[in-house]
């Protein structure tokens, strides 16, 4: 009894898939979803990649000044929160 309205569900739900698959509305509205979902992702990468490069510049800013003050790579990433790799990174540049 489970089986064949399980089966009955199944068709329906099949049927009606097949009904929007074939529907040229359903298929614009979908390409139009799929572009906006693009379209916030690039932008949203670009905000991303803007934000990244501020904090990097502010942050390279800082690690230089504190260099120029005379203090250790040591020092320098611990005032700054980033690994000593990273000071020496950005004093060999």
């Amino acid at each position: 009894m489970l089986e064949s309205n399980g089966s009955e569900v199944l068709r329906r739900i099949h049927e009606h898939i097949c009904k929007l698959k074939a529907s040229e509305e359903m298929g614009v509205r979908y390409m139009q979803a799929w572009e906006e979902k693009v379209k916030e992702r690039e932008d949203g990468r670009e905000e991303g990649l803007k934000e990244g490069l501020k904090v990097g510049i502010s942050r390279t800013k800082r690690v230089l000044k504190l260099a120029a003050e005379g203090k250790k790579k040591e020092e320098i990433a611990e005032i700054c929160q980033i690994t000593v790799e990273e000071v020496a990174e950005v004093l060999e540049e």
